[in-house]
C-alpha cells in the first residue's frame, strides 16, 4: 500500500498490491518499481508498480533483510545469520553476487541504505554505523565498497539498528533503548559533509525499521510491529498510523 500526505492508505499499483507474506520493501528512486523480501525471509521479488506489471524472484537466500535500490535498478539485501551474513546485489539484468565490503573485517551486518544516485553507501554492523563509497568496475552490477568509515556517538555506537539517506549528505539512525546507559530509543541525524555530530530526532519505542523521505521534507517513518509512526519534521512528533508496517520512502 501507499500512503499519501493526509495519512490515506491505497493499494499501489501491480501487482504488489495484493502481493501475500510481505516482510519488507524498498521503492526505486523514480518511484516505479518495487522489491520486497517474503515472509519466509529467503526469497527477494521485484516488480514494476504499473498495471500490467509482473513479479519476478531476483535473489534468494536465508534470513534476507534491510533491501535497498539505488537509480541504475540494482537491489541490494543482506543475508545471513548473526555468525556470518553478507551483503548481496541483484537485478532483472545481472545474477546475485556478493559486494565485498572493505574495512569490516566480516562484522554481522545489520542494514544497509544506499544512497539515491548510488555512490555511497550506509552499513550498521553490529550496532555500528559506517559509510562508505560503491566503486562500480563494470558499471552497474560489478560493485564493491571501499574507504569505509565509521560514524561514531556515545549514544549511538553499539545501539545502532537501522540506517537511511534523510539528505545527499545526512544519515538519519534509529537506536535501541540502552537501559544501562539510561537511554530511550531515538533516532539520530549525522551531517556527513565535515564534522559528523549527531543531532536528537525524536525519541520513540518500539520501532523496529526506519526510513527517510530524503526528497522534500527531511520526514522520517519508522515500523513497529502493528503499525507506523510518521514523524512531523518541525515538532517532530510522531504520528502512529494503524494496520500497516515496514515503511519505505522511494530511495
Amino acid at each position: 500500500v501507499q500512503l499519501d500526505d493526509n495519512r490515506v492508505v491505497t493499494p499501489v499499483v501491480g501487482p504488489l498490491s495484493e502481493h501475500p507474506g510481505v516482510e519488507e520493501v524498498a521503492v526505486n528512486p523514480e518511484m516505479s518499481s518495487a522489491v520486497v523480501v517474503d515472509e519466509g525471509r529467503t526469497t527477494l521479488k521485484r516488480s514494476e508498480l504499473a498495471a500490467d506489471a509482473s513479479v519476478e524472484i531476483i535473489a534468494q537466500g536465508q534470513q534476507l533483510r534491510s533491501p535497498s535500490v539505488d537509480l541504475t535498478g540494482l537491489a541490494w539485501v543482506i543475508e545471513g545469520s548473526e555468525e556470518s551474513s553478507k551483503l548481496l546485489v541483484s537485478s532483472p539484468e545481472s545474477e546475485p553476487a556478493v559486494v565485498p565490503i572493505s574495512g569490516l573485517d566480516g562484522r554481522r551486518l545489520d542494514a544497509v541504505a544506499v544512497a539515491a544516485d548510488g555512490t555511497r553507501i550506509a552499513l550498521v554492523a553490529a550496532g555500528e554505523v559506517f559509510e562508505g563509497v560503491v566503486v562500480r568496475d563494470d558499471y552497474p552490477y560489478d560493485v564493491r565498497v571501499e574507504n569505509v568509515r565509521a560514524i561514531e556517538h556515545n549514544d549511538v555506537t553499539g545501539s545502532a539498528v537501522d540506517v537511511a539517506w534523510n539528505q545527499y549528505d545526512e544519515l538519519a539512525v534509529l537506536t535501541a533503548a540502552d537501559e544501562e546507559k539510561g537511554l530511550a530509543q531515538s533516532a539520530w541525524i549525522f551531517t556527513l559533509a565535515g564534522r559528523m555530530q549527531g543531532a536528537p530526532a525524536g525519541v520513540i519505542d518500539g520501532a523496529e525499521t526506519l526510513t527517510a523521505n530524503w526528497r522534500f521534507s527531511r520526514q522520517l517513518a519508522v515500523g513497529a510491529e502493528d503499525r507506523i509512526y510518521v514523524q512531523e519534521p518541525k515538532t517532530l512528533i510522531w504520528a502512529p498510523v494503524l494496520d500497516i508496517r515496514r515503511p519505505a520512502f522511494p530511495g
